[in-house]
């Protein structure tokens, strides 16, 4: 709060702004404070690091894969946001008989 609005918590508290208005200035706060990475690890990971984070990966990714193969190892860990280091993750899929595409097909749109 201090950091962005010049609000020191100990005098907000003793009665100096409502809680009303500490909620409405702490909702606001932007992506790169304290409270902010506190309730979520993403939060630190701003597009410009993002996008860096994907080229770093990619490039990684095109060396690892143009290495050979018998002494390149594992890929190269991700680095990034959560959810760019997850491993992709493969759904199978599952046979439908010609009449129940052709019913789900045909069902009303709208």
């Amino acid at each position: 709060m201090q950091r962005y609005y010049g609000i020191d918590l100990d005098d907000a508290t003793a009665g100096g702004h409502t809680p009303h208005h500490i909620a409405c200035l702490v909702e606001n706060l932007p992506q790169d404070s304290c409270v902010s990475k506190a309730y979520n690890k993403d939060a630190e990971w701003t597009l410009e690091r993002t996008l860096l984070a994907a080229l770093v990966n990619s490039l990684n990714m095109l060396i690892w894969g143009m290495s050979d193969k018998k002494s390149r190892g594992q890929q190269p860990r991700r680095v990034g946001p959560s959810y760019m280091r997850l491993k992709e993750r493969k759904i199978e899929a599952q046979a439908m008989p010609i009449s129940e595409l052709m019913e789900k097909l045909n069902r009303p749109r709208g």
